[in-house]
């Protein structure tokens, strides 16, 4: 066997491995993107869809590293999305609450509504926050952009409520932050004029 043949079975032998890609994310938790690789749960997708569907709220509880997170960003959402049952198509904005619940909601509010009304970017995000803080039937006036559609806001680490809250040295704003929130979140699964879940 001469040098160069054996140079030509190794080439042919050799994989390109910028064209492979792994389809398992490590640590991190399956994003929307990664919902072709996500396999193996169908049963609770189902039955989280449809729990979903027959209320306006949907806890999923379940301990640290268990997927909760990727059966709703990688199952739940784009099953929702490929729902033939349903006339309408979803909005879904996905957001953490952290240590400042409502304007993490006000900006997750505009960059998930940015497609259908420009507008919102140019109100002041201190302006939607106060507003709707005074009173929660307020952000409604914002969702008039997506009439039609159904939405669901995803609270990811919701418990981030509670942990800012108890953790929080100066009594300040965010004392008040984490019940306006709530108010917000209530206003919003307790109507049944708009399609909204959470």
């Amino acid at each position: 066997m001469t040098f160069a043949y054996q140079l030509k079975l190794i080439e042919i032998c050799m994989v390109d491995i910028t064209k492979l890609s792994n389809p398992f994310p490590g640590l991190r938790s399956y994003e929307y993107e990664d919902h072709s690789l996500f396999f193996g749960r169908d049963s609770h997708i189902i039955e989280l869809k449809n729990k979903l569907l027959d209320g306006r709220f949907l806890a999923l509880i379940g301990s640290s590293g268990s997927g909760k997170s990727s059966l709703i960003k990688a199952g739940l959402i784009p099953s929702l999305e490929n729902f033939l049952d349903t006339r309408t198509e979803w909005k879904v904005v996905v957001f953490r609450p952290g240590a400042s619940p409502v304007k993490s909601f006000v900006l997750a509010l505009k960059a998930g509504l940015r497609m259908e009304d420009p507008s919102l970017d140019s109100i002041n995000t201190e302006k939607i926050e106060e507003e709707i803080t005074r009173d929660p039937q307020m952000v409604f006036e914002y969702l008039k952009a997506v009439a039609g559609k159904n939405i669901l806001f995803v609270i990811d680490q919701f418990e981030e409520l509670f942990r800012y809250e108890f953790s929080d040295k100066d009594f300040g704003k965010r004392k008040t932050e984490t019940p306006a929130f709530i108010n917000i979140l209530l206003t919003l699964i307790n109507q049944q004029e708009v399609p909204v879940h959470a």
